[in-house]
């Protein structure tokens, strides 16, 4: 969301919705922290609204990085529960 914020020159609140975007995002690059989710390259993001607290959705391909580094030691140093849980994400 903050790439595609500054690529178009906006708030995040803004771009809330499916295709709000008019033009692309800053160049993004992303490294999971978590194996097998597939959030690092997905087209939804969720802004969460501190003062209202609630969450809302912004779905566009724009948001998808141009590509991921996927290292398996960053992922090797979480938390045994930590990586259940994220298996189980998977799964589910």
């Amino acid at each position: 969301m903050i790439a595609m914020s500054q690529g178009n020159n906006c708030k995040p609140r803004q771009l809330i919705g499916i295709l709000k975007a008019r033009k692309p995002s800053t160049p993004l690059y992303c490294i999971p922290t978590t194996a097998g989710t597939g959030s690092e390259a997905t087209l939804g993001a969720v802004v969460s609204d501190d003062e209202t607290h609630q969450k809302a959705l912004s779905i566009d391909p724009r948001m998808v990085p141009l590509a991921a580094a996927i290292d398996p030691v960053i992922m090797k140093g979480m938390p045994a529960h930590i990586t259940a849980d994220t298996g189980i994400d998977v799964l589910t």
